[in-house]
């Protein structure tokens, strides 16, 4: 690869990070920034080029067959031959998945602090007002687990929520037998 064209006497001083990889990586998601960096759009590629061509061809007295020709051209570091392999791995792979799908286990996490599933749910799920609702959210407080683990204190604090918005929490909570702490 061509780095840089240099006049006779000139000198060239540059510090290069080399990584390998898959695919194609644009320079714009690499995410650094900084004076005196080039960023350069990364090919982990190894093929260059592929050409194909289809013809009819004949075995024996039998003229309706097909003859695939592929032509490979790649950057060295793999060899035409293996490109194609790989590729046929991973399409094989790719229709093994159609023909016998493997299903995919969510892995749950459970709250430790006994609320359960509760916890999960967010302050508007649990039937309060819009009011208090958007007051809670505002002040970090989007699910049922952080509101739990506050206290009583902070959350009068909150801007649009007093004493009276607190009972109205309170009972909400209790519908799901859950306790603010004190």
């Amino acid at each position: 690869m061509v780095l840089a064209l240099l006049n006779k006497g000139s000198k060239l001083d540059a510090k290069m990070k080399i990584k390998s990889g898959v695919g194609y990586q644009p320079v714009n998601e690499s995410g650094k920034k900084r004076i005196g960096l080039i960023p350069l759009d990364a090919s982990f590629s190894p093929v260059i080029r592929v050409n194909y061509k289809v013809e009819e061809t004949r075995v024996g007295r039998l003229t309706n067959y097909d003859k695939l020709i592929l032509e490979i051209w790649t950057d060295g570091t793999m060899k035409p031959a293996d490109s194609l392999k790989k590729a046929s791995e991973i399409l094989v792979a790719y229709f093994n998945q159609i023909v016998t799908p493997k299903k995919i286990k969510k892995v749950v996490e459970k709250v430790d602090d006994g609320i359960g599933a509760v916890g999960n749910l967010s302050v508007e799920e649990i039937a309060l007002p819009t009011r208090v609702a958007n007051a809670l959210v505002k002040a970090g407080y989007e699910t049922v687990e952080t509101l739990v683990k506050a206290k009583r204190e902070d959350l009068v604090k909150v801007r649009n929520l007093g004493e009276k918005s607190i009972k109205i929490i309170d009972a909400a909570l209790a519908e799901k037998d859950v306790r603010l702490e004190m």
